[in-house]
């Protein structure tokens, strides 16, 4: 089945915590109390986990409710600890936050236009040296 660019980025998302944090897949299937099939057919992007179970996952990894969905409309994961890039660390991910009332397609239109604008100021302030 095809997935859409945000489910998979929630994936990685919770794939990512569960690296950082020494974690493994069962280990999440404990601590979130969910079926181990239900489990590795979200986590190899063949099914979508219904509400209740992305609640439990989210318990289980200490994000917020509804931060799976989230994510899969285009906001950023929570970061991980210890990965903060403020102040003089370097990051070349942009994160954007989707207001509320704007439309996914719509979303990924405005995405795909800051991108190429700041790339373009990226370009410029390189050639201007």
């Amino acid at each position: 089945m095809n997935r859409t660019e945000g489910e998979q980025a929630a994936r990685r998302a919770i794939k990512a915590w569960l690296a950082h944090h020494k974690k493994s897949q069962a280990w999440l299937r404990t601590a979130a109390k969910v079926d181990t099939g239900t489990l590795n057919e979200f986590l190899a992007g063949n099914r979508w986990p219904k509400l209740a179970t992305q609640g439990k996952i989210e318990d289980a990894l200490g994000w917020s409710a509804g931060t799976i969905s989230a994510i899969a409309e285009g906001d950023p994961p929570p970061p991980l600890p210890g990965t903060d890039v403020s102040g003089d660390h370097h990051d070349d991910d942009l994160q954007f936050r989707k207001p509320d009332g704007i439309s996914k397609d719509e979303w990924q239109r405005i995405r795909a236009e800051s991108e190429r604008f700041i790339q373009w100021q990226i370009d410029q302030a390189a050639t201007e040296r």
